[in-house]
């Protein structure tokens, strides 16, 4: 349950709630305007009319796709992944399970649409801690996913929900915030077992060699994915979205 609560940075680095769920504005400084991205999904979401919705953070948000504002970089594979479908790109870079719930519940950017899918890839901002706001544990990360996604389905009853285990981070296997994602993926694939209409897509075969590292060809920078890493996903993730929108 979202806490009504004001973002200041004492509630953000409170440790006697779960601060995953206080809806929040821009937190960090990016590469991009925040607010101007949100003032470009007001004015396209209704013409996009999309059917898939993709919310998360930097790594959804470079991708590509519409609205066309900020950072896009790997348009051939986001085009490739997304061909025939209308799709609604929502994720912002920096973003935790506090501003997604603050665009949902606050930004209006779900208004006048009716999406049959949303792919949730959120979580993995919520490991850091800044002068913004303190790093989450796995249970306060996995709590805020879901909550992200309850708002979905308060929204559209119907919709399904792709929910992505947190991608991996770091290169080694015995950093703390893979240990600390790795925690948080066994806990959101246990909600998963227990949702209907949700599919949890783990991706970690895929990006880790077989001693458990990430390689650059995949996470440049060990966190955000190459090119190379764009087609991995996208080569799972759009028979799924073409199976749900053929069978919705």
């Amino acid at each position: 349950m979202i806490l009504d609560l004001e973002p200041t940075t004492e509630n953000l680095h409170r440790k006697d709630i779960n601060t995953a769920l206080i809806p929040s504005p821009k937190l960090q400084e990016d590469s991009y305007d925040w607010y101007k991205r949100g003032e470009a999904v007001l004015a396209e979401k209704e013409e996009i009319n999309p059917e898939v919705v993709l919310i998360g953070d930097s790594i959804t948000h470079f991708w590509g796709g519409r609205p066309n504002f900020g950072v896009h970089t790997y348009h051939q594979s986001y085009d490739d992944t997304f061909a025939g479908m209308r799709v609604m790109n929502i994720g912002y870079g920096w973003d935790r399970t506090h501003n997604m719930l603050y665009r949902i519940t606050k930004g209006k950017q779900l208004d006048g649409i009716n999406p049959k899918v949303v792919v949730v890839n959120a979580g993995t901002n919520n490991t850091s801690t800044t002068d913004a706001a303190r790093g989450n544990t796995a249970e306060e990360i996995a709590e805020g996913v879901a909550e992200v996604i309850a708002q979905f389905r308060e929204r559209f009853p119907d919709i399904h929900v792709v929910l992505m285990a947190i991608f991996p981070r770091e290169k080694e296997p015995t950093n703390e915030r893979r240990i600390l994602i790795v925690e948080t993926n066994k806990l959101l694939k246990a909600y998963a077992e227990k949702q209907s209409k949700l599919i949890y897509l783990d991706l970690w075969d895929k990006f880790l060699t077989s001693d458990g590292l990430l390689p650059q060809e995949l996470c440049g920078d060990y966190c955000h994915p190459t090119e190379e890493g764009y087609k991995v996903w996208g080569g799972a993730l759009r028979p799924i979205l073409l199976d749900l929108l053929k069978n919705d």
